[in-house]
């Protein structure tokens, strides 16, 4: 159903959308790994934090590619913009540890 009226169709729906989604993503991932580590699958297995984060974020683009068949664009602006809110806070959360900050 190609919709661009649809109710969904707001941008305030994309922003709490996009920022869910990782959230639910990263604890999603995380549950996994544990699960893992708990049967003793995981030690070849086992990703940093900051990888799961990303993991996470990149969960968006499932409902980012529903909303553009279904041509929700105020929906996709709203995703897009969670998405670089989410990246830069995942970037300046690990900042120290990507850029070796003490040199």
């Amino acid at each position: 159903m190609i919709n661009a009226a649809h109710p969904w169709n707001k941008m305030w729906v994309g922003l709490l959308l996009g920022l869910a989604v990782p959230f639910v993503g990263y604890a999603v991932w995380l549950t996994f790994f544990e699960t893992l580590a708990g049967i003793g699958a995981g030690t070849a297995t086992t990703f940093r934090p900051r990888t799961m984060v990303v993991l996470g974020i990149f969960l968006n683009i499932i409902p980012l590619q529903i909303s553009q068949k279904r041509k929700w664009h105020d929906l996709i602006r709203g995703l897009g913009v969670s998405t670089v809110i989410c990246a830069f806070g995942w970037l300046i959360y690990y900042r120290a540890e990507l850029f070796n900050a003490e040199g």
